[in-house]
């Protein structure tokens, strides 16, 4: 009969706490049972070890580690980490390298000629360091937070009213790299106390030094879309044509009403040469209720320019602010030049201004160290083309686009979020406080059954200053797979966005 399988829990102070019951052997292969483990508990994670307590009938006990699951097997575990003997319940594997790679662990007890092994569990990260550097600014009067160090899976942000951190306590918990934050809750003249711990795995470091800040603005939110729209003369592997998607693509973007929508892949010609492009025939299906920022010259207009990359915006909520553009972010070499197109808009409700910018990065991975290169150097041209137009227009910029970029096995390096992080730039899914549609990969590909691999490759980044409260992906499936017409070959990401003002 089997017992209950592991449970992995945070304490408030950090202590991971592991249960574990272990599936009874046969009768006629169980060992003694002076050599049976009923339970194992992790006392402490520390830089370079970890600490477990036993519970069992054993006279000595051994604890086995390892960065992949399924090398705990028992042919291996004696070439993987482990402790030396113990003939107390209390056993420390040490020398362990720090990485935010988890480990897993499994129990070993012995008694005589008998031995038992405790299933494997995990993951537990090792103890990060703290961050160090904590600082604060005000970007257009918001409080923003930037640091160092403290390598991790994540970082918790604790906030308080009072420096001995008592009262009006608030965590905002960031997954992934970035180490910036700007909160979005804050009230305008309340003075609030900052501290962050990296998280290594569900392993909390202690605090990094404490600073204070002070808002001297107020808040204005806004939802956000990018998405890409799949060029309409390149045919769907699915066999569906634009003008089956058009009406279905229109319907999810009139369903989130976003107030600002950056697009991509829509410059294709809709019937003659010079005629509609992609993005008008979708602004005709929207029927009125979405106006295309002037980005690029349309083609009714002499010395006409397709960057395949447009903004939509509700006129019921923001107004443009001055004339639009695009900014060329390079690599003919790569096959062909990228653009950003951005405009200038204001909030009509609180006059909050902002610039938005759609993009779209290179696409091949035939050399997969050069790809992410070329991404990674057309992520700074923007970045540093966007910092000397924000500098002009005194507004915070927020881009919203596909990178074509994630860790996995195709790529050597994620370029853009290298680019981003570097400028201290975060990903709203990062730093959003709740998420949802994260099962799916934001690229489907046109399988009727969406990858689910938690792969984001469209995403929508944020200066300092500028905060984000939700990220969602758009996902509408049944039984796990798409029903009817497939949209497009990606899934739009939504974030409600808050602007200082």
């Amino acid at each position: 009969m089997a017992k209950r399988l592991l449970s992995v829990l945070p304490t408030a102070a950090g202590v991971l706490l592991a249960s574990l019951s272990v599936a009874a052997p046969p009768a006629a292969a169980r060992p003694a049972a002076t050599a049976s483990i009923s339970a194992v508990k992790l006392v402490d994670a520390t830089h370079s070890s970890l600490t477990f307590r036993v519970s069992g009938h054993a006279s000595k006990f051994r604890v086995y580690v390892a960065q992949v699951h399924h090398q705990l097997i028992a042919a291996n575990l004696h070439g993987d980490p482990h402790s030396p003997l113990s003939k107390s319940h209390t056993v420390t594997v040490t020398g362990l390298k720090y990485s935010t790679t988890p480990y897993f662990f499994r129990a070993y007890a012995v008694a005589g000629s008998h031995h038992a092994y405790s299933g494997t569990f995990g993951p537990v990260g090792l103890k990060p360091k703290a961050p160090t550097g904590l600082a604060v600014s005000s970007p257009s009067g918001a409080v923003s937070l930037s640091w160092s160090g403290g390598a991790g899976t994540g970082y918790v942000v604790e906030r308080a009213s009072d420096s001995a951190f008592k009262t009006v306590r608030k965590n905002y918990r960031l997954v992934g790299p970035d180490r910036q934050f700007t909160p979005g809750d804050l009230i305008r003249g309340g003075t609030y106390y900052f501290r962050v711990r990296a998280v290594n795995t569900g392993t909390k470091s202690s605090p990094s030094q404490m600073v204070s800040g002070t808002p001297s603005s107020a808040e204005s939110a806004l939802t956000a879309m990018t998405y890409n729209l799949h060029e309409a003369d390149i045919s769907a592997p699915s066999g569906e044509s634009w003008a089956a998607r058009r009406d279905k693509v229109a319907q999810v973007i009139k369903a989130a009403r976003p107030a600002v929508v950056a697009i991509q892949e829509a410059a294709s010609w809709i019937g003659a040469v010079k005629g509609p492009r992609q993005i008008d025939d979708l602004v005709s299906a929207l029927g009125g209720s979405y106006q295309l920022a002037r980005t690029e010259v349309p083609p009714s207009e002499p010395h006409y320019f397709r960057t395949a990359d447009y903004i939509l915006y509700d006129p019921n909520v923001v107004t443009t602010a001055g004339s639009g553009g695009h900014w060329d972010i390079g690599h003919a070499s790569a096959g062909a030049n990228h653009w950003a197109a951005y405009q200038p808009f204001t909030v009509t409700a609180t006059g909050a201004k902002f610039v938005f910018v759609s993009f779209h990065l290179h696409v091949q991975n035939s050399n997969p160290a050069s790809d992410d290169q070329i991404r990674q150097d057309q992520t700074e041209s923007m970045l540093t083309q966007g910092a000397a137009y924000a500098a002009s227009s005194n507004a915070p910029i927020v881009y919203a686009g596909d990178t074509n970029s994630v860790v996995e096995t195709k790529h050597k390096f994620d370029g853009p979020r290298i680019a981003m992080q570097a400028r201290h730039v975060a990903d709203a899914y990062d730093v959003a406080q709740a998420r949802s549609g994260t099962k799916y990969d934001t690229a489907n590909n046109f399988q009727r059954k969406p990858p689910a691999h938690h792969k984001y490759i469209d995403g929508i980044f944020l200066p300092p200053g500028v905060a984000a409260t939700t990220w969602t992906q758009i996902v509408h499936v049944s039984h796990g797979k798409f029903v009817g017409v497939i949209p497009s070959d990606h899934n739009p990401v939504v974030a409600t966005v808050i602007l200082p003002y």
